[in-house]
């Protein structure tokens, strides 16, 4: 999974390369139309200082309350996204202290894996 991130004032959208939904939805609380609400939102509405958050074809669109900060909400946000959309892809959202996201990629190494796997202790 690809995805991008874009702010604007008290809200953030993350735009993502697979199909959320056919038909566009706002959830105003965590209790709007509790039995519609798709999973992933529910667990995007567990995140301190969600306010709403509304689902598109292929964005998610997160409202934050006033006294939260973006540092603080994206991360949890961009692992319930993972979560529940299949992903390749590591790339995670680093928030300077001054709240700015800036984008770095983590990679998993297959070599430390196999080196692992090939200094078993023995058992005897």
């Amino acid at each position: 999974m690809k995805y991008r991130i874009t702010y604007d004032d008290n809200s953030a959208s993350i735009h993502i390369d697979q199909k959320i939904t056919e038909q566009s939805q706002l959830f105003d609380s965590p209790l709007d139309d509790v039995d519609e609400q798709p999973l992933f939102i529910k667990d995007i509405f567990r995140i301190a200082g969600v306010a709403s958050v509304t689902i598109e074809r292929y964005m998610i669109t997160i409202e934050r309350g006033l006294m939260f900060a973006w540092k603080d909400i994206m991360p949890a946000a961009i692992a319930v996204v993972k979560t529940y959309f299949s992903t390749e892809d590591l790339t995670l959202p680093h928030i300077n202290a001054q709240g700015v996201i800036a984008t770095t990629t983590k990679k998993k190494s297959r070599s430390k894996i196999r080196h692992k796997a090939r200094h078993k202790p023995n058992k005897r």
